[in-house]
This record gives structure tokens, C-alpha cells and sequence, in this order.
């Protein structure tokens, strides 16, 4: 970890973007179980338009990194917008059929909001088990899951907004088919770094800023996947 981290040094690199606090958080949990001074192969699976991975080495020595996404169109403008070599943007099917090829090659495996999209979450949890070196990692967080007083008001509104599918599973659903396909299964709560900021969609999501607060504290999870 660089001692010196402070967000603007992200900023700099991919903007005031909404989700920068909660891949700070996802960075500095993981932190603390991947081995340090090792350099690693990474993999963002859902990675969208990319920007995640541009800060990835601001925490970790990097060997290669590899985001993946379904959506041809949001892995174009990761490619254009890409300004590290070590980066690589592909775009993927349903059933990872790119991605499977690459047998026991990741250290380390991050998703943000990504499982409750996924209508076989079995076959996903194979497919990272399978891409993952052993005494590897999946960190993947969840807010978007049953156990989530929320996520009934959510879900319709991402439903009607957004391209992407949208499926219910609970905490123990998902523990249940991670844990079945080999991996040992941890969860917490993910910690807040940063201010929660208000926008108008808030009041339509959440009823409040004091709501998405109490949502982020208690409702958004770390799911840690290690490959034993």
C-alpha cells in the first residue's frame, strides 16, 4: 500500500465518479489479505467502462490486469480511454467463454455490483473458481440483495432505467453456490471511507441521504471467495 494514497491522486485519474469510494474501500479491505510486495494478475469482471482498473495500481504491484464486460459498447470506450499498458479490455458472452480459457492465471478477482445481474450464479462461480490460481481471491460487493429493506424500491427503478438484468438473491443464496463450488466463503459489511453525496435520484431511490447512508453502512457487503 502507498502510505502517501489520498484520493485526489484517483480523482486525477478518473474523475469525481460516483463509485470511486466504494472501489477505494473494496481496494483497502483487500488489502489486508493479499499478500504485499507480490505482483499480481487481476481481473475485473463487470468492469463497464473501465475506469476501476486505472487506479488498481495505486494499491498493488501490477503484472497484467483484464476487465471484462457483455457490453460491447461500454468495453469500446474502456479500450479508447485505457492509458496503461498492462490493462486489457475484452468483451465476453454470457457463459465466459473468453474468459474460461484462462485457466488458474488470476491472483486476485474483483466485481462491484455485478452478482445480482447474473442469471446463472453457478455457472459464474465455476468460471471464477476455474480462472483463479489456488490460495487466490474474489472480492465482490452486494448491495442489491434481498436481505436489503431497499432493494424492492431499487430493483424496479433499475429495472426500468437500466439494460442490464436484474435477479434476486439473498446473502445465504449466495454464500450457498460459492461455497458449493469449492470456495471458502467470507462476508462483512463494507466500510464507508468516504461521505455518502447527495443527488436528486437519491430522494427516488432511497427517500433521503440519511436512507443511502444507512444503506451504505449496514446494507452494502464484501463478499471475500478464496480458493483454498
Amino acid at each position: 500500500m502507498l502510505r502517501d494514497f489520498h484520493i485526489s491522486s484517483a480523482h486525477h485519474r478518473v474523475g469525481l465518479h460516483g463509485n470511486l469510494p466504494f472501489w477505494v474501500s473494496i481496494l483497502k479491505e483487500s488489502q489486508k489479505l493479499i499478500p504485499p510486495n507480490q505482483k499480481l494478475n487481476v481481473l475485473d469482471f463487470g468492469c463497464a467502462e473501465g475506469k476501476f482498473l486505472q487506479i488498481i495500481d495505486l494499491f498493488f504491484n501490477i503484472s497484467c490486469c483484464v476487465g471484462v464486460d457483455y457490453d460491447k459498447d461500454l468495453i469500446e470506450v474502456a479500450q479508447i480511454n485505457n492509458q496503461n499498458q498492462f490493462i486489457e479490455y475484452i468483451t465476453d458472452d454470457q457463459l465466459s467463454s473468453t474468459l474460461i480459457t484462462k485457466k488458474e492465471f488470476f491472483d486476485v478477482v474483483y466485481s462491484q455490483e455485478v452478482l445480482y445481474t447474473l442469471e446463472d450464479l453457478n455457472h459464474h462461480a465455476q468460471v471464477i473458481y476455474s480462472v483463479l490460481k489456488n490460495r487466490g481471491f474474489y472480492f465482490a460487493t452486494i448491495g442489491c440483495h434481498t436481505d436489503n429493506p431497499f432493494w424492492i424500491k431499487r430493483r424496479e427503478i433499475i429495472k426500468q432505467g437500466e439494460k442490464y438484468p436484474v435477479y434476486d438473491y439473498s446473502l445465504h443464496e449466495v454464500t450457498e453456490i460459492f461455497h458449493k463450488a469449492g470456495f471458502e466463503v467470507c462476508l462483512k459489511r463494507l466500510p464507508m471511507e468516504y461521505f455518502a453525496v447527495y443527488h436528486p435520484n437519491i430522494v427516488k431511490e432511497f427517500g433521503s441521504l440519511s436512507h443511502l447512508v444507512t444503506h451504505c453502512i449496514d446494507y452494502k457487503m464484501l463478499f471475500c471467495f478464496y480458493k483454498k
